[in-house]
């Protein structure tokens, strides 16, 4: 049973929201140089460290946008979040200028069983599954996690800064063995780059058609 008193206060919510999440093995040593400089707090002990890269696409104030973002999961309940693009170039500027949260413009595209983004300046990421690939039968899920955010963002040098998320809905899995392409080009941005020489290893691609997505505040600023 969840303790009501100390469960965090979701102030954003976006319902329904169509999501695709690929997660895969990484070698922590690809994520050294940034954690480095926006995450010095942050340990990788483990030789590997599991990424999730997600895409989706809702509305929000009856505008309609797409998402993209890169981030390390770093235990059950804490993730890291490297990166991340909009596009909707005044949604991702608010994220980074009232949410300092790191949201970039980019052209994005999100299906059941693709996800292409390009960024301002070129850098592209595709990843596809071929069409018969197997998926199970839909199942409900709920997941909650502390988003850290980089250091580069905050106000104050000396406060960690984060905010709590909230995913929920319908999901199936897909057989990931049969993912047909991973591909970069152009990867001048440090997140992307890293991601491409990181040896990923991809292991669950989910999908949820109608989910509901919850945000908090984010604590720090």
């Amino acid at each position: 049973m969840v303790n009501k008193s100390t469960s965090p206060e979701y102030t954003t919510t976006i319902e329904p929201v169509f999501e695709v999440t690929l997660t895969g093995t990484t070698d922590s040593s690809a994520w050294e140089q940034i954690l480095a400089s926006e995450a010095p707090h942050i340990s990788l002990d483990a030789a590997t460290t599991e990424v999730v890269l997600s895409a989706t696409r809702a509305k929000f104030m009856g505008m309609a946008f797409q998402e993209f973002s890169i981030s390390l999961l770093l235990d059950t309940q804490r993730a890291f979040l490297l990166y991340a693009f909009n596009s909707n170039p005044f949604f991702a500027y608010a994220e980074r200028r009232f949410f300092r949260t790191p949201y970039y413009h980019a052209k994005i595209t999100v299906e059941s069983r693709r996800a292409h983004v390009v960024a301002g300046d070129g850098s592209s990421f595709e990843v596809a599954l071929p069409q018969d690939t197997p998926v199970s039968e839909p199942i409900m899920e709920r997941q909650t996690l502390k988003i850290e955010l980089p250091q580069s963002l905050r106000k104050r040098a000396n406060t960690s800064h984060y905010f709590h998320a909230l995913l929920e809905g319908e999901t199936r899995h897909y057989t990931t063995s049969s993912i047909e392409m991973v591909c970069f080009e152009g990867t001048m941005l440090p997140a992307l780059a890293a991601l491409s020489r990181s040896n990923f290893q991809p292991h669950d691609w989910i999908v949820r058609t109608s989910a509901r997505h919850g945000k908090s505040k984010t604590q720090g600023l």
